[in-house]
Parts: structure tokens; sequence; C-alpha cells
């Protein structure tokens, strides 16, 4: 089970998602000289949610890693009680699962195995008030997943790569609630680099 975007690993049922989400880029706007900024005072700056960087990526990485042990689970169960994942995920992510999960119950299809988090890379950490958005780089290790339908034959595209890289954005107002809010396939590479 993944969030638009991700390319699931049941080939057969949804190997190419398109991109639900994507990153915000604010303008470049310039200053008017005419209009004086608004005063901030110490009071109006909130918390940092994180105090430093390796922080945010060890939180994020760590509520990503939780998010596929769950989303894994489900697999395996065949799409039984995809419930269990909303808590990890937005709304939308939410629904997302579900809909996911009845294709495995409809093809009667289910997981094999578990996947891994290789290596991630931190890209940014935005805090807009007490809502922090962590966005890392991730690389998934699938040599150990496979999709089966019901007589136990693969449906994954035996050309599927072992290694996967993606952006992931997570989402909370601490390091103890961040949820997936995006994942999506990052072709740029790095993350995945083998020395």
């Amino acid at each position: 089970m993944r969030m638009p975007g991700r390319v699931v690993v049941a080939s057969a049922m949804a190997l190419a998602l398109g991109v639900a989400l994507s990153g915000c880029a604010g303008a470049d706007h310039e200053a008017d000289p005419t209009v004086s900024p608004p005063s901030v005072t110490a009071s109006a700056s909130p918390t940092p949610v994180f105090s430093s960087d390796a922080e945010a990526l060890k939180a994020a990485t760590e509520a990503f890693k939780k998010f596929l042990s769950v989303a894994d689970a489900i697999g395996r169960d065949g799409g039984a009680h995809p419930e269990r994942i909303r808590a990890l995920v937005t709304a939308e992510g939410y629904e997302y699962e579900v809909e996911e999960a009845k294709r495995f119950s409809d093809a009667n299809a289910h997981g094999v195995g578990s996947t891994r988090v290789n290596n991630t890379k931190l890209q940014s950490v935005q805090q807009e008030g007490n809502k922090v958005v962590v966005r890392i780089y991730v690389c998934e290790d699938l040599r150990e997943v496979d999709v089966v339908d019901a007589s136990g034959n693969s449906i994954v595209d035996p050309s599927r790569s072992d290694f996967v890289a993606y952006v992931v954005e997570m989402e909370g107002t601490s390091a103890q609630n961040l949820v997936l809010s995006s994942s999506k396939y990052w072709s740029e590479g790095g993350v995945c680099e083998v020395p």
C-alpha cells in the first residue's frame, strides 16, 4: 500500500500511479519601500519543532518506517483492515490507502516480505506556526518484497528495480505525530547510489 505518486509493488494492479501531491513553491516578491513591514515580537515566533536538521531527519525517517511497516502488513493480509494506517497518513492519504487495499482484495492478491529503508537524506524542513513539514529523500529496498496472486504466483513486474528512490513529505506538529502527506518517485538519483 502506498500514497499517491508511489510505484506500487503490485504492478499488475497499479504499477504506475499518478502523482497526486506536489511541493509548494513560493514566488519571489520585491518589497514595496512605501509599506513598513509588520513588527514581530519574540512571542509571535513559534518554538521550533526540531532543534536540528538531524533531529528532523530522524523523526521523519522513523515515522515513514512506521508507515511502511503497517502498509506492508495490510498488503500481506490481502488488503484487510486498512483502517490500521489511518493515524499514519493525512485524510487524503487514508482514502488512497483504503482504495489500494480494495485493489488487493479484489485481485485476491497479497504481499510477501517487508520493505526496508536503505538510506535517507534531508531535503528540507519548513515550519509555519506550529505545523512542520519535513521532506526527505528515501531509498527503499524492495529485494524481499513481492505480491502474489491466489495461486502464489508473483504479479510484480520482473524488471522492477530492487532499490527505488522517493521524495517523502511528512507533516505534523511534533516529532511524535508526523504523518505521511506525499510520496513521489525521485528519478534524480543520489539517495540510492551504492558507493
